[in-house]
């Protein structure tokens, strides 16, 4: 049984680390500190982790 990426939390985790890196590279952005960047990267792969040992039933089958 599989799932279509868009409902995968891992993909939606990651995103959002993503984008919140993003965010504090770009120097204009008061939201997040650049000293926050080790921690952001921490807290997505402990969330990757979790989701992957203990939520994840079904592989990816594609996008949608």
């Amino acid at each position: 049984m599989t799932k279509p990426l868009l409902v995968s939390k891992t993909f939606w985790v990651n995103l959002i680390g993503t984008l919140i890196s993003i965010l504090a590279l770009v120097q204009d952005s008061p939201l997040v500190p650049p000293e926050a960047l080790p921690w952001v990267a921490l807290v997505v792969g402990v969330l990757n982790l979790v989701l992957r040992i203990w939520f994840t039933d079904a592989p990816i089958a594609g996008v949608v």
